[in-house]
């Protein structure tokens, strides 16, 4: 029974769809598409909205069989500044050239809320347009704004080729530059596709040389016991000086050999630092050529009078010299 009525009920199903009128059985085979967003004067949206608005004149052109159909459509979704502007419009009378033909509608609409320069403006956002992602999300904004330049083709594809990734243009280097935009395109996509591919198979395949650890670096560890040091060698000695670090004599080769079998401090021969912790090491500082001492003009005088002062001379003898009877 539960077939017999599904049955029944699909075949009133088919004769009621034989019986509709021909517009409303156009109507279903029509895809349902959404509404526009509302346009209420924002210059950089306009020709977004009337695209939108021609996506659906043209899958659904049962709905949109006249001018006038369209142009209700579109001012269905006008809001704000731009539905005043209809409605200044729409005094001039139902016969109005621009609510008759919907292409003078859009001129007017465009010639009140469009972009006067908009070859140069879709030129500046030509220029500046570069890849981030991927090679066919950059063609499409590409194709989106090369509409409203009046480029040719071979300043397109040096603008789209200026836009592309670095390893883009090194492997489209070889190949030569093309000079039809759609054969630039279709290039770049498949050598994108390829590198792609290729950062896949470096993800999951990774290569035996990568699994290896670097040898790691054995830490300097302080002995917490007293160890046991050789004897430094016979003629080795520190040299007393007046400062409160002592000054020692350049190590020989023996005794260099010595502190690094022990693990030695190589500067003061201690076990509890290395070289690089050693308080006893003196500070090296480089010398500064800018703040090198240069005698001023004054001072070069100065010197130049006291050893002008200093000269021996003739016939007069030094005071170490003198006789004892002419003191």
């Amino acid at each position: 029974m539960p077939t017999t009525r599904t049955a029944h009920s699909g075949a009133n199903e088919q004769s009621t769809t034989d019986n509709m009128d021909p517009e409303a059985q156009s109507h279903i085979d029509e895809p349902d598409l959404l509404n526009p967003d509302h346009f209420s004067g924002e210059r950089e949206k306009l020709w977004d909205f009337l695209d939108l608005c021609q996506l659906h004149f043209l899958w659904r052109p049962s709905r949109f069989t006249t001018d006038r159909h369209k142009i209700a459509f579109v001012v269905s979704h006008l809001r704000g500044a731009a539905f005043a502007w209809f409605r200044t419009l729409s005094r001039k009378g139902p016969h109005s050239p621009e609510l008759v033909d919907f292409e003078k509608f859009t001129e007017a609409l465009d010639l009140a809320y469009g972009d006067p320069e908009q070859a140069a403006t879709a030129d500046s956002q030509l220029r500046a347009l570069r890849q981030t992602t991927s090679v066919n999300s950059y063609a499409t904004q590409f194709k989106a704004i090369k509409e409203r330049t009046y480029l040719e083709n071979y300043g397109l594809c040096s603008q789209f080729l200026h836009g592309l990734k670095d390893e883009i243009k090194d492997e489209l280097g070889p190949i030569g530059r093309s000079t039809e935009l759609e054969d630039l395109i279709r290039r770049a996509l498949q050598i994108d596709s390829r590198l792609y591919r290729r950062r896949l198979d470096k993800k999951t395949d990774p290569s035996p040389q990568s699994d290896r650890k670097p040898f790691p670096k054995r830490p300097f560890q302080r002995r917490s016991h007293p160890v046991s040091i050789p004897e430094a060698p016979s003629g080795y000695h520190l040299v007393p000086t007046d400062t409160a670090r002592p000054r020692f004599q350049p190590l020989s080769d023996a005794e260099k050999q010595r502190r690094r079998a022990h693990n030695l401090c190589i500067y003061c021969a201690s076990a509890d630092h290395v070289i690089d912790d050693c308080p006893l090491r003196p500070k090296q500082r480089k010398p500064n050529s800018q703040h090198a001492f240069k005698p001023s003009g004054t001072q070069k005088l100065h010197h130049r009078s006291v050893a002008a002062t200093t000269v021996k001379q003739p016939g007069i003898p030094k005071q170490g010299n003198v006789p004892a009877q002419n003191r």
